[in-house]
């Protein structure tokens, strides 16, 4: 929740607000760094669940394999 903004639930719903936009600011680039680790490596999952979910067969259809 820290990295998505100050929050009331950590407590930060009386800062001033020059000081919820910096932390925001700060917190966005350790956010993308942490999202470079969870999201990239199960995109090869999400591309075998939608071959599964749409009946893509490989090699068929030149136009859905590239």
């Amino acid at each position: 929740m820290f990295f998505m903004g100050p929050s009331r639930v950590l407590g930060f719903g009386n800062l001033p607000e020059k000081t919820k936009v910096w932390m925001t600011l700060l917190a966005l680039p350790f956010n993308g760094i942490f999202q470079i680790f969870v999201f990239i490596p199960i995109i090869p999952e999400m591309l075998e669940r939608l071959q599964v979910d749409l009946d893509i067969v490989e090699g068929e259809d030149e136009k859905i394999d590239l």
